[in-house]
């Protein structure tokens, strides 16, 4: 599990960054105008071992490539050059995903049913082969992930270049990886980690971000209603936990009073013992979460290090280092311990032990903690986590 969240973290941090470059090299190729997407066409020897995609020709050439396309005010351009007159053309559903930012080799989307899950369309235009995009892709995972081969498979309008890294610990879905290449050599591409949720894969998101796909000449495309700022607006709108209009409140034993708002669809009961609460999900689970009085992830572990090193009962402590992770809409701080434990039959047996911990900062002095073993172990905890909304005091 160590092993799988840091892999996953590195990759997050890979994808994250291109939205901030632009990209290098230029396409040798001067076609220019609203051309349909195609395979590149063979030549060398190294060419013909290029996977080859044809989308010109699918899908009766009606609604995906041609004339017909109904998200005309919903289209940005990628790797816009101005001086060969290449760039990328995507057209979006709006009902369907939202574009929360954009740069000139990266846009980022948000599903709207689904507003924790986010999916960033990258654009190389260095022409690379899609093989060799794929492998520096997945690269740096080791020996933790198993990596498919490419395949071509149908997502939405387009066959697509698919292929995914398998975390060796358990089977599971880890990161996803597809690539459409244009006409004009552009590679339209993502990066997906399905998260721990595993409620979402990038097929089911794609078909909608890639609801028309062309070339462009190289003019620079925004669409006219993509505003930055409004998202900003929007989130901050949303964030005073009025979500839900059932809540309970919680004070921790520094006296700090937490309201927690809660989607009565999915957590079904509760019950409050002083700084501790548990909610009850639609299986008849119970799950145990408190508020402590600390500041930040940090104090709390530290305050957990020095409370497990005073134990009488355990020696060899180990505490980790915090590592960060997405569950549903929540950044959470994790960190887990590992000891070993006295026999309480006075034998001096000594018994391997272990604990694990999952916090989110809430601010004014309070975290919100809870054992984030059924988190590793159960991929509709995030879900759950979305059910609850906190507001301070």
């Amino acid at each position: 599990m160590k092993r799988k969240l840091l892999g996953v973290l590195l990759t997050m941090a890979m994808t994250m960054s291109l939205l901030t470059g632009c990209g290098g090299g230029q396409s040798e190729s001067a076609d220019s105008g609203n051309q349909a997407v195609v395979s590149q066409e063979t030549g060398s020897s190294e060419e013909e071992a290029e996977p080859q995609n044809t989308v010109e020709e699918q899908a009766d050439g009606e609604d995906t490539a041609g004339e017909n396309n109904s998200y005309e005010l919903y289209t940005l351009s990628l790797c816009c050059n101005e001086e060969l007159k290449q760039s990328a053309v995507v057209s979006y559903d709006p009902e369907k995903v939202k574009l929360i930012d954009l740069s000139r080799n990266a846009a980022r989307f948000r599903w709207a049913d689904r507003k924790s899950v986010e999916l960033l369309l990258m654009c190389e235009n260095k022409n690379p082969s899609v093989e060799d995009l794929y492998q520096k892709e997945m690269e740096g995972h080791g020996n933790s992930m198993s990596i498919s081969e490419l395949a071509e498979k149908q997502v939405g309008n387009y066959t697509v270049w698919r292929g995914d890294g398998t975390w060796n610990s358990d089977g599971t879905v880890g990161v996803e990886f597809f690539a459409l290449k244009l006409e004009n050599d552009m590679i339209l591409y993502a990066v997906h980690l399905p998260g721990f949720e595993k409620q979402v894969y990038l097929d089911e998101m794609l078909p909608y971000v890639l609801a028309y796909v062309t070339t462009g000449d190289g003019t620079r495309m925004t669409p006219p209603a993509f505003d930055p700022n409004a998202e900003e607006e929007e989130e901050e709108d949303t964030s005073d936990g009025m979500e839900w209009d059932t809540f309970f409140e919680v004070t921790s034993i520094g006296g700090v009073k937490v309201k927690v708002y809660y989607d009565p669809d999915v957590i079904k009961s509760y019950r409050v013992f002083d700084m501790e609460f548990f909610l009850t999900d639609a299986d008849g689970n119970e799950h145990t979460f408190a508020i402590a009085d600390f500041a930040t992830a940090e104090e709390r572990r530290q305050g957990r290090e020095r409370q497990l090193n005073s134990e009488k009962m355990l020696e060899e402590v180990s505490v980790s280092e915090l590592e960060e992770i997405q569950a549903g809409g929540y950044t959470l701080k994790c960190y887990w311990a590992d000891y070993m434990v006295h026999s309480y039959d006075g034998s001096g047996e000594l018994n391997p032990g272990s604990t694990q911990e999952a916090i989110i900062e809430l601010g004014s002095g309070v975290v919100c903690v809870f054992d984030s073993t059924f988190l590793f172990e159960h991929p509709e905890f995030g879900p759950f986590l979305d059910a609850m909304q906190f507001v301070v005091e």
